[in-house]
């Protein structure tokens, strides 16, 4: 076999380059304190990145949805707090409403406070975040809850109570349920009232009760793979029944001191209180305020499960940061001893080539 100049000057610059490409590589990791700086440094790794990236994109999601859950869910504990307390207040005038030792002069002033007090609900009941009325279900662009026009109206020789309109025309039932308008020409198909069609009682001593014009629905809101938290709880379940009693108080006491008395439909003091659910000693085990407590429970398992989500993810996070690590970072203390012996080899190299390529014969090689 044949030993050229040029085989000789090939295999030497050949092997030059690749030092140099090493030493060019561990320069960069020991500026850059990474590994891979461009995808040929390792194809593997570098698909891995991508893995990893991805799934912390995913972790920021779930993380940013559980910070306006959370922040969501507070707010509505915090109202729904204040409507227990409020209510509280509300139970006990009407407690001392219902005594004999108070006269009608009494029963008035109680009776402005707990008109205040409902005034107080139904703010609350609308509380908006970011715009957004959170007690609204799915509805949230519209006030869910509406003070309007209800009167106890005799319908078919039954005497009820009726949302009604300005002429005293019922238009929704008790319950809220909008009643078919049958006013319209008979060729047109009756249609049901709509909420434009209420009234709202233009003085505080006028009986309105209160409505509500969301949904039930509440938004499931992604935490984690597979695992939602609900958005709030529908003011429907959490706070109608509170409205309802205290509707129904403020009817009982309007009913003692009117002249002439309320219709024979509004409810007595005593039995409005029973609609609130309190007894033996002030325990909540039935009504209004055993569904608002339920309903603030279930807020808080929710709470739960955010802050347990949380933290799992946080750990998520850590074990990715820690992958993204292994992968991508250089030990600068290995980096700096290769850089040092690939010097010495460079410069090893370097001085045996310009002897090496000097030699004209294969004997001049081996001497």
């Amino acid at each position: 076999m044949k030993v050229t100049q040029l085989e000789l000057h090939r295999n030497f610059l050949n092997d030059l380059e690749r030092l140099n490409r090493t030493f060019a590589n561990a320069n960069r990791q020991l500026s850059s304190t990474k590994k891979l700086n461009y995808l040929g440094d390792s194809p593997l790794g570098s698909s891995d990145l991508v893995s990893i990236t991805e799934q912390a994109l995913r972790i920021d999601a779930y993380a940013f949805n559980m910070n306006n859950s959370a922040y969501q869910l507070k707010t509505a504990e915090t109202a729904l707090n204040v409507v227990f307390n409020t209510v509280t207040s509300i139970y006990v005038l009407g407690e001392s409403s219902a005594t004999d030792t108070i006269d009608a002069a009494g029963r008035k002033a109680k009776l402005l406070e707990i008109e205040a007090l409902r005034q107080e609900l139904i703010s609350r009941g609308n509380t908006q975040v970011d715009g957004n009325y959170i007690f609204a279900g799915t509805k949230v662009d519209e006030s869910p809850f509406k003070f309007a026009k209800f009167e106890y109206v005799n319908v078919g020789g039954v005497e009820d109570g009726y949302f009604t309109n300005n002429a005293g025309t019922p238009v929704a039932d008790k319950y809220g349920n909008f009643l078919e308008n049958t006013s319209i020409p008979a060729t047109i198909p009756p249609t049901l009232y709509t909420s434009a069609n209420l009234v709202v009682p233009p003085g505080a001593n006028d009986i309105g009760h209160v409505m509500y014009f969301g949904n039930a629905t509440v938004n499931n809101i992604p935490i984690g793979d597979d695992v939602e938290a609900k958005a709030g709880v529908s003011g429907d379940k959490a706070m109608m029944a509170i409205f309802a009693a205290v509707d129904g108080l403020i009817d009982a006491i309007n009913k003692m001191i009117s002249d002439p008395p309320a219709p024979a439909g509004a409810p007595g003091i005593d039995k409005a209180l029973e609609a609130f659910g309190r007894g033996d000693g002030g325990s909540v085990t039935t009504g209004a305020l055993k569904i608002l407590n339920d309903s603030r429970g279930e807020i808080g398992v929710n709470l739960a499960l955010v802050e347990k989500m949380s933290l799992a993810l946080g750990d998520r996070r850590l074990l990715l940061r820690e992958r993204r690590a292994d992968i991508e970072d250089a030990n600068l203390i290995e980096v700096a001893s290769q850089i040092g012996m690939l010097q010495i080899a460079l410069n090893a190299s370097v001085s045996s080539g310009g002897i090496l390529l000097q030699q004209r014969t294969l004997f001049d090689i081996i001497g």
